[in-house]
């Protein structure tokens, strides 16, 4: 067979030939023009990088006869030997279906004979942690001290697997990835040598799907041609090959979801899976097109990619926001990691699209009428005397009695007076039923449940004063996890509520969590919803923990203010008990068990949808 793969037939044969290596070829060579040989390498890096080739570079210019400042002179007779490996001296041994103990002994026992042509006899073994721990300690001894005319190059891709007691006998070398321009100049090499047509749409495309390594790029080169006309290779031909898509067909896809239309995405899908394309690769390719978008948006904007420069990528770009973006590729991951070991892939993917595009019509978040009451109340000292006379206007004439009984001296004069005086004689009566003015949260903090629509700032106090961190980092760690647990069970509905919250503070019995939006917080403090959530939590950690739900940029203002007291408290050499000012929030709704049973919005069936995380610690410096 005649025909020789490309890879092979362009493998570098010098160090000026290795692309993009150069903080290892220029170290080896000014270790051979010096005469400062080491008797073991130890090579490490991803696949197709050159690590073999370098290997064989290495064991030329080290026996080369006419060795011409560190590199190869590649026309000696060592150096054609070594070549076509007709040389006995350089020895390759593949550590993969050689890695039993009796192979290295074997090899321990040929190393104290002396080459038979060359100056050095050098043993080149690829894959190296493939070999046993007995192997490995057969061959420590011999690594360590061996014959001066013996030199080990170890290769591997795994170097983790490689024992200390190895690495450390060796120099050892990390060979990266090799950048795109890099492969790209070299398939433009070997095309010209080669004498193929390549658009260059199709170059890019290669040098993209190698992810780094120019034996893969070299051939994926060799196989689009083959599969090509007449040798002219486009960019449909090595997406044929490859197996992925192209970039006009993640814009359709993505755009669908983007609009809502999930009919469209899972047509499409079908479509793909027909002419043959997986479901990994779809997934993933669809992972890295947001990840671009994300890229575009916020760090990179003249990224420029096949396809990228066309209408419908930037109004897709302009209208997607970065949150949709995270949200899809939460999704994404997420359905990528239960389908690895799932029988049928294809439901994984159609769940994920409808998941992304339902989520995108929030459909499950619709807002809550105007006229629904408030949460928060700005000031309760205020408002008490002007709900209490709406809802109890008769208790006014019984008060007026005593009242006269007081202001004797005029009679005009109480006429005014009547209309001031009430209030605080109204205020003063009901002092045993609002709890929420005296704030004991210091002795019993009370249910979130009794607050019965106002959002009692004590709460929040008694978290903040009663921190326990190592508690929150224990609900945040294990949150995805008590999260799974409730599958099957009528718990996980609400349950999906809490992957899209942040939890911001703890003590030993109480939450604080927040969302970006109102609306989700008032899902979440929905009685239903919240005496779920309660459950789980309290069946997650053995005892009752409470929790309250509020918007971000609410707790952001909360806390910096318990910040700035805390530090007067510090600077006054005294820790009290800090008070919170009571904060206003428009939207919120009550969660009084009244309120909650007269609504009659429907639950959603599965509710996702991604928000920023936040680290939350309160730290004071």
């Amino acid at each position: 067979m005649s025909y020789k793969a490309l890879y092979r037939k362009y493998r570098p044969q010098s160090f000026a030939d290795v692309s993009d290596q150069e903080h290892i070829t220029r170290t080896l060579k000014n270790a051979l023009k010096e005469g400062r040989v080491s008797h073991a390498y130890l090579f490490s890096g991803p696949r197709g990088v050159g690590k073999t080739s370098v290997a064989k570079i290495f064991a030329k210019a080290v026996n080369c006869t006419h060795n011409m400042s560190g590199e190869p002179c590649n026309e000696c007779d060592i150096c054609n030997g070594i070549t076509d490996g007709s040389i006995s001296d350089v020895v390759e041994i593949d550590a993969a279906s050689n890695n039993g103990v009796d192979e290295i002994r074997d090899l321990r026992d040929k190393v104290k004979y002396l080459p038979s042509q060359c100056r050095y006899k050098v043993y080149i073994i690829d894959e190296v942690h493939m070999l046993t721990t007995a192997a490995f300690n057969a061959l420590l001894k011999t690594l360590e001290e061996p014959p001066k005319h013996v030199i080990f190059i170890l290769c591997t891709t795994e170097p983790q697997k490689v024992p200390a007691t190895i690495q450390s006998r060796c120099q050892r070398f990390e060979f990266h990835l090799i950048g795109r321009e890099e492969i790209e100049a070299r398939i433009k090499e070997v095309a010209r040598y080669e004498y193929i047509q390549i658009d260059e749409e199709a170059i890019k495309t290669i040098a993209e799907v190698s992810e780094g390594g120019m034996r893969d790029a070299l051939s994926l080169l060799d196989q689009a041609e083959a599969y090509s006309k007449e040798s002219h290779i486009t960019l449909d031909d090595v997406l044929q090959v490859s197996g992925k898509l192209s970039n006009d067909i993640l814009i359709n896809l993505a755009t669908s979801i983007q609009n809502g239309n999930a009919l469209d995405a899972i047509t499409t899908l079908d479509a793909l899976l027909k002419i043959g394309k997986e479901i990994p690769k779809i997934m993933n390719g669809l992972v890295v097109f947001y990840k671009d978008i994300l890229v575009i948006k916020n760090v990179k904007p003249d990224l420029m990619k096949v396809g990228y420069d066309s209408e419908a990528f930037k109004d897709l770009v302009q209208s997607i926001t970065n949150k949709d973006v995270y949200r899809n590729i939460d999704i994404l991951v997420e359905a990528i990691s239960e389908m690895r070991y799932a029988e049928n892939q294809r439901l994984y993917t159609e769940i994920a699209f409808i998941k992304m595009a339902d989520t995108k019509n929030n459909r499950y978040f619709e807002p809550y009428s105007e006229q629904q009451p408030q949460y928060f109340t700005p000031n309760p000292q205020p408002q008490k005397p002007k709900q209490e006379p709406k809802v109890e206007p008769t208790p006014q004439p019984p008060v007026q009695p005593k009242v006269e009984a007081e202001p004797a001296p005029t009679i005009e004069a109480p006429k005014e007076e009547l209309k001031e005086e009430p209030a605080p004689v109204l205020f003063e009566e009901p002092t045993p039923e609002p709890v929420l003015e005296v704030k004991p949260i210091e002795e019993a903090p009370r249910s979130i449940a009794e607050t019965k629509g106002t959002f009692d700032i004590t709460i929040v106090e008694n978290v903040l004063n009663k921190a326990n961190k190592q508690f929150k980092k224990d609900v945040i760690d294990s949150m995805s996890q008590t999260i799974r647990k409730t599958r099957g069970t009528d718990l996980h509905e609400a349950a999906l509520l809490l992957q899209d919250a942040t939890v911001q503070a703890a003590s030993d019995n109480c939450l604080v969590l927040t969302y970006d939006e109102v609306s989700y917080c008032n899902l979440a403090m929905k009685k239903s919803n919240r005496d779920k959530i309660i459950q789980i939590f309290s069946n997650e950690y053995n005892k009752d923990i409470d929790f309250i739900a509020i918007p971000f940029n609410t707790w952001k203002e909360v806390s910096d203010e318990f910040i700035k007291l805390y530090r007067a408290n510090r600077a006054a050499e005294r820790r009290d008990f800090i008070k919170l000012t009571p904060v206003f929030v428009d939207g919120l709704r009550i969660t009084s068990e009244e309120a909650t049973q007269d609504t009659t919005e429907e639950e959603p069936d599965e509710l996702s949808d991604f928000i920023s995380s936040f680290d939350g610690i309160i730290e004071v410096k």
